[in-house]
């Protein structure tokens, strides 16, 4: 029961790090994209100075919230699948 414990901890950081991994990642492809159809950069929540349209706030929020939405359950998804597979490896392979 302890090894089984172990196993899930090392999973749930594994999940936390990929998904944080990919939600960084998510954030640059669409500061890049809007950059790229906009012209400028994507509106960011902690700029002040900032004097972007509502309509842009919103739009860009909206886009962020999407993408990295989508990013952290394909990351989770992909880590449970794969930890699942290296936990069937183990119990079926008595060397590792």
């Amino acid at each position: 029961m302890e090894e089984q414990s172990d196993h899930s901890m090392v999973a749930k950081i594994a999940g936390a790090a990929v998904t944080i991994i990919a939600a960084m990642v998510a954030r640059q492809v669409v500061n890049q994209a809007w950059k790229a159809i906009v012209g400028r950069p994507a509106p960011q929540p902690d700029n002040a100075a900032d004097e972007s349209p509502i309509g842009e706030l919103i739009a860009a929020a909206a886009a962020m919230g999407a993408v990295v939405g989508v990013s952290r359950v394909l990351a989770t998804r992909g880590t449970t699948k794969y930890v699942a597979k290296i936990e069937r490896k183990r119990r079926t392979d008595p060397l590792t």
